[in-house]
C-alpha cells in the first residue's frame, strides 16, 4: 500500500547540483548460459603485501597473501560474493520499512504534485528518511512493515527524477556504485544508472544529506544500493562496521564466520542452523564497540538471514570470529590466526566516508584485533559444526572505558 501523500507539495528542485567528471567505468564480462551472472566488482589490492580498507590502501603487511595477478601497476578486479549481491538485489533493508505523513508547506505554485515523506530503518538504531513525489519510490519504501521505531534520522535522502538517466532495469550482474569525494564534506556517488550527491561532515551529531537521481522504474535497484552505501557510511561514525560475514548466535552469544568468497562460511552457519543454531547472517553483519563493553553483533537488513523472522532489532555478545576454510578431514579450532589486522580488513565492508574519516575506520580494525582476535576453523565436510565452537571460551575483551584520543 503506498502511503499517504501531500497534495500541496511541488517537486523539490535539486539541491548543489554537482558537476563531477566522469568516474571510469568497470565492465563486467559477458556471462554464459552455462555460468550464472558475474556479479559486480571491486577494486582489491593485487600485491602481497597491500592492506586495505574501505577501498583504500593504507599500508602493507609481510603476513598477507593474495595470488591474484592483475596487468595494472597495483591493483587488480576481483568479483564480490554472488551471494552478496543476491542479498543486495532482494533489497533486504526494506524487511524494516515505516511509511509516515508530515503535511509540509507548499513551495511554488504547483498545488497538484504530491509529496511522499517515509522513514525507514537502515539497522539497529540507525534511520533515515525519504522523501519524494515519485509513486514507484513511495511503492518501494512500504513494502514491508508498517511500522517503524522511533529515533532521530541520521540520514535524510531526496529522490528526484533524472530525465538523462538509463531508461533500463539493471541485472544482477551489471550492479556497480562508485563514490568520489570531492571535497572535506560533498562526495559524487554513481549506483546502477543513477546520480546523486551527499552532503555529511563525517560526525555522528550531523545529519547525512543527500540527493538520488533515478530512472523512477529503476527505484528498486538504484535507491537499494545507495542506501546500503549510506548505512555503511554512518556506522563507523557510531562504532559500527558492516563486516562481510556469516553468523549464528548459540546460548546467548554470537559467532561469525569470515573469509573470502567461496571459502563455506554460509554453508558453515546454515550446517550450525540445523544443529540448533539461530542463524542471523548468510554474507553481511553488523558489529558495534563501545567502550568499556564487549563487541556486540547485530543482523543486517541487506542480507537475507538477518531478515528472517526473529532477527529484526536483535544482537548479541560477540563469542568469537572465525576465518573459516573448508575441505578438513575433522572439523577442528586451531586457535588464533597470526595476520589478525588483514584478516579483519578484509572482512570490513564500510566505505570510508569523507577523507578524514580512514583513520577512524582503521582504529575499529585494530579495536577488533584486541578485543575478537580471529581463530582458525577448519571444516570437515560431513559431521556436527557446533561441538567445536563450544569448547574454551575464546578470549573476548572489551573495549577499554577511555580510549586514546
Amino acid at each position: 500500500m503506498i502511503p499517504p501523500a501531500d497534495p500541496t507539495f511541488p517537486p523539490r528542485p535539486a539541491r548543489h547540483p554537482v558537476e563531477a567528471p566522469p568516474l571510469q567505468s568497470v565492465e563486467a564480462p559477458a556471462s554464459s548460459a552455462s555460468q550464472p551472472p558475474t556479479p559486480p566488482f571491486e577494486f582489491v589490492p593485487a600485491e602481497s603485501n597491500e592492506l586495505s580498507i574501505g577501498g583504500r590502501v593504507i599500508g602493507s603487511l609481510h603476513a598477507t597473501q593474495n595470488g591474484a595477478t592483475s596487468q595494472a601497476p597495483h591493483r587488480t578486479l576481483r568479483p564480490l560474493n554472488f551471494v552478496e549481491t543476491e542479498v543486495i538485489h532482494l533489497l533486504a533493508w526494506v524487511n524494516r520499512v515505516g511509511s509516515c505523513y508530515s503535511r509540509i508547506a507548499p513551495m511554488g505554485n504547483d498545488s497538484d504534485v504530491v509529496c511522499y515523506l517515509m522513514r525507514g530503518q537502515l539497522a539497529n538504531d540507525l534511520f533515515v528518511t525519504v522523501r519524494s513525489v515519485l509513486p514507484a519510490v513511495a511503492s518501494f519504501m512500504a513494502v514491508a512493515h508498517p511500522n517503524c521505531a522511533p529515533g532521530q534520522s541520521a540520514a535524510e535522502v531526496v529522490v528526484v527524477e533524472d530525465p538523462a538517466a538509463p531508461r533500463k532495469r539493471f541485472f544482477l550482474h551489471e550492479y556497480y556504485t562508485r563514490i568520489e569525494w570531492l571535497s572535506a564534506t560533498r562526495a559524487h556517488v554513481q549506483t546502477n544508472g543513477a546520480t546523486g550527491s551527499v552532503e555529511w561532515s563525517g560526525s555522528e551529531h550531523d545529519v547525512l544529506r543527500a540527493e538520488l537521481r533515478i530512472f523512477p522504474e529503476g527505484a528498486p535497484e538504484s535507491l537499494g544500493m545507495f542506501l546500503r552505501l549510506l548505512t555503511s557510511l554512518l556506522l563507523p561514525a557510531r562504532g559500527g562496521v558492516l563486516i562481510h560475514a556469516s553468523g549464528i548466535a548459540s546460548q546467548g552469544e554470537g559467532f561469525v564466520f569470515l573469509g573470502e568468497s567461496g571459502a563455506g562460511k554460509t554453508t558453515t552457519a546454515r550446517r550450525l542452523g540445523g544443529e540448533g543454531a539461530l542463524r542471523f547472517a548468510d554474507d553481511m553483519a553488523i558489529l558495534h564497540l563501545a567502550p568499556g563493553q564487549p563487541v556486540r553483533v547485530e543482523p543486517c537488513r541487506f542480507d537475507r538471514g538477518g531478515r528472517l523472522p526473529g532477527r529484526e532489532n536483535r544482537s548479541w555478545p560477540l563469542r568469537a570470529a572465525y576465518q573459516v576454510q573448508k575441505g578438513a578431514a575433522v572439523t577442528q579450532d586451531f586457535g588464533k590466526v597470526k595476520a589478525s589486522l588483514a584478516v579483519w580488513c578484509a572482512a570490513i565492508l564500510s566505505t570510508t566516508g569523507p577523507p578524514g574519516a580512514l583513520g577512524s575506520l582503521l582504529g575499529l580494525a585494530s579495536d577488533l584485533c584486541r578485543c575478537v582476535p580471529p581463530r582458525a576453523l577448519h571444516i570437515s565436510p560431513t559431521g556436527p559444526i557446533l561441538s567445536a565452537l563450544a569448547g574454551p571460551t575464546p578470549a573476548v575483551q572489551p573495549l577499554p572505558s577511555s580510549l586514546p584520543a
